[in-house]
């Protein structure tokens, strides 16, 4: 709220954040995603990686015909396990791996919608995740590589690892990075996060 901007709270509670953080796992770095860059120097915290934001002026808001759009916590399980297993084998690209409290963490996160497509053999065939907070609203940040799912998002907002061949697209970090481990710095540039995988 208003009267609570100014007086240092995010700060005390962001670092301690950080403190619990490294006091519970030991982590080698942190990262996230976030356009607010400046925010986050304050913590040590620099830009990492490059990523491609394709189409920004063209966000997806209806759902593509022949697919179905819901959030990832109301999946059964079967259609989970589909996209368990689409995830490792079949994205355009792949981001972190997810084990099982990644994906709990993603399911968590409700402004995610998951558009999906189904054939008579499989109940998930394809899918594509748009949306995740404020930073992703109407942007596409994960998608499989089928023809179906690649012809239904090609010409709206999406962030990608790879440069397109068109010239509609803006160079924005992949992610905000805190290096506590100086021997992972190598791996730094080569960054690439899906927007699910900034938790």
């Amino acid at each position: 709220t208003k009267e609570h901007r100014g007086k240092g709270l995010f700060r005390l509670f962001f670092s301690q954040a950080l403190r619990n953080i490294q006091n519970a796992v030991t982590p080698d770095l942190f990262m996230l995603w976030s356009e607010n860059t400046c925010l986050y120097k304050n913590f040590n915290f620099k830009s990492s990686g490059l990523t491609y934001y394709e189409f920004p002026e063209n966000p997806l808001r209806d759902c593509p015909e022949g697919f179905k759009s819901t959030t990832i916590d109301r999946l059964s399980s079967l259609q989970i396990n589909q996209l368990k297993q689409l995830h490792e084998e079949n994205l355009v690209f792949s981001s972190f791996k997810r084990d099982e409290q990644d994906w709990s963490n993603v399911k968590n996160i409700s402004s995610i919608k998951i558009f999906f497509h189904s054939s008579s053999e499989r109940e998930i065939d394809g899918y594509f995740l748009r949306d995740k907070g404020m930073d992703l609203n109407g942007v596409i940040h994960e998608f499989t590589n089928d023809p179906k799912t690649k012809k239904a998002i090609k010409s709206f907002s999406k962030i990608t690892p790879f440069k397109p061949a068109h010239s509609d697209y803006e160079v924005i970090p992949s992610a905000m990075t805190k290096v506590l481990n100086d021997d992972v710095l190598d791996g730094i540039n080569d960054i690439y996060c899906n927007g699910a995988d900034c938790v």
